[in-house]
């Protein structure tokens, strides 16, 4: 194990192949089961300046690593598990800058377009459907499939 520090609250535990098995944000621990490449990648979309809206379907560990770098992120859970952990997560921890919300019908906030999306969950090909057409992404918005080989849905 070997942390990479972020900032002065959030630390990722990055195994010897790169992949981020648990994130650390103000000394506590939540999974993430994402590679650390994918991570940068995501980061360098969203940029430094905490200036872009974001878009995830599927919330976890990405979730409390993406709010340190986005504006605000609308997180589309249908899991109950998911949507429970990472909502007290993220309550306990003040993190204000994410609403998660159950599906994608009930967002409906005044928002213009989305910077950056990205695809996790177990319902990855119903994500990119509610998407296509979507007046909130443009060929501006960079979109992110996260396993996108590992599940046919």
């Amino acid at each position: 194990m070997s942390l990479k520090k972020y900032n002065e609250k959030l630390f990722l535990d990055i195994d010897q192949y790169g992949y981020c098995n648990n994130v650390f944000y103000n000394g506590q621990q939540r999974p993430a089961l994402i590679y650390e490449s994918e991570i940068d990648e995501v980061i360098n979309a969203l940029g430094r300046k905490k200036d872009k809206i974001m878009l995830e379907y599927g919330c976890g560990g990405s979730t409390i690593i993406f709010s340190q770098f986005a504006k605000k992120i609308y997180s589309v859970e249908t899991s109950n598990f998911w949507f429970e952990k990472t909502k007290n997560f993220l309550d306990k921890n003040n993190i204000k800058n994410v609403n998660i919300l159950k599906n994608y019908g009930s967002l409906n906030e005044n928002i213009d377009r989305f910077d950056v999306v990205f695809i996790d969950g177990t319902s990855r090909a119903q994500s990119l459907k509610d998407l296509i057409g979507n007046k909130k992404i443009d060929n501006e918005t960079l979109i992110f499939f996260h396993d996108c080989l590992k599940y046919q849905s």
